[in-house]
């Protein structure tokens, strides 16, 4: 486990076991590693981290094993790690500055997202320029150069399909991470 210990004090398993009646109330019940409720109305059931840091570790695990991150710290600018770090708030930043195109361009009315997926190949290459300004207006309204690049070993972060196919065989599902998390 990522917190050194062999098993949680309180599994999810012990949790829905010994907690049965209450989860099915609508009561949020604790285990080790996440709070849980089940909304009966909807029936979906809810898992609340407890702790951000372990959390954290688990995000970065899965995003080195996956590729998605440099394979070593140092090769990624700290720049690149304040990116990381503050993702949600520049998220809602450069959504933010998206809209704000669409009010600057009155001649030409379009969806960067929608575009993206399902236009042509003019409303792509727009919706790219739109989206690449305002991610780069984000980013420099923090302190960031968006054209800065990783050091040393930026290949290691490679789209999965530009890997071979034994690289994409030899990769965790998702699933498969979860559950040795969670034993």
């Amino acid at each position: 486990m990522l917190d050194g210990k062999v098993t949680p004090e309180i599994s999810l398993d012990k949790a829905f076991g010994q907690h049965f009646h209450a989860l099915r109330k609508g009561n949020r019940i604790s285990a080790s590693y996440f709070d849980l409720r089940y909304y009966p109305g909807v029936g979906t059931i809810h898992f609340f981290p407890t702790n951000k840091k372990l959390i954290e570790q688990m995000n970065r695990l899965v995003g080195n094993h996956r590729r998605w991150l440099p394979p070593v710290t140092e090769q990624a600018s700290s720049a690149f790690w304040e990116q990381y770090d503050h993702a949600e708030k520049y998220d809602k930043a450069f959504l933010s500055e998206v809209k704000k195109s669409f009010r600057q361009s009155l001649s030409y009315r379009i969806d960067p997202f929608w575009a993206i997926k399902y236009g042509g190949e003019e409303e792509q290459l727009l919706a790219s320029e739109i989206l690449t300004k305002a991610m780069a207006s984000v980013l420099s309204q923090n302190g960031i150069n968006p054209d800065e690049l990783l050091a040393d070993g930026w290949e290691a972060c490679l789209p999965l399909d530009s890997q071979n196919e034994s690289e994409q065989e030899s990769l965790l599902s998702l699933e498969e991470l979860t559950e040795i998390y969670v034993r």
